[in-house]
């Protein structure tokens, strides 16, 4: 059990060193400031409360965040409790983002708002090309299996 527990914490720091919150699209459009005001704002209560400070970048390629702050999330992986950590792996794994789960971890965010900023691109593609019902219904099946898991937090 002890290595199951450790193999999800490996896995969500790894996940969260090149989290979702930290690649944002080309700036000088409406996403990029979507991104910039609610991901940034995630990322700062993160910073007041944790102390890391990760690296953002534009565009998809890798950033190498710096060993300091990757031992500052860790220490923050590592202080979940052994009966949570399973249910904020699985919320991560589902916003595909574990920095939003640990967020409403803390109860630095609500489960809400972590939820709509995981979907920030989704929604602003489907503000340009339609909606498509299959993806509208997936997206709420996610909503409600993500509240499941946060309810007991």
């Amino acid at each position: 059990m002890k290595t199951k527990l450790k193999e999800m914490r490996d896995d969500m720091l790894k996940m969260a060193l090149c989290d979702l919150l930290l690649y944002r699209t080309e700036k000088e459009t409406g996403l990029y400031e979507r991104q910039k005001e609610k991901w940034g704002r995630v990322l700062s209560l993160m910073k007041e409360r944790y102390g890391f400070l990760l690296k953002v970048t534009t565009g998809v390629m890798p950033v190498t965040q710096e060993k300091s702050e990757a031992a500052k999330v860790k220490s923050v992986i590592d202080g979940i409790p052994d009966d949570k950590i399973a249910s904020v792996y699985a919320a991560g794994r589902l916003l595909g983002s574990p920095l939003l789960a640990l967020a409403v971890y803390s109860d630095l965010i609500s489960p809400e708002d972590a939820f709509d900023y995981s979907i920030i691109d989704d929604i602003w593609q489907n503000d340009i090309s339609g909606y498509d019902k299959e993806e509208v219904l997936r997206r709420e099946n996610v909503k409600k299996e993500f509240f499941v898991l946060v309810k007991d937090w």
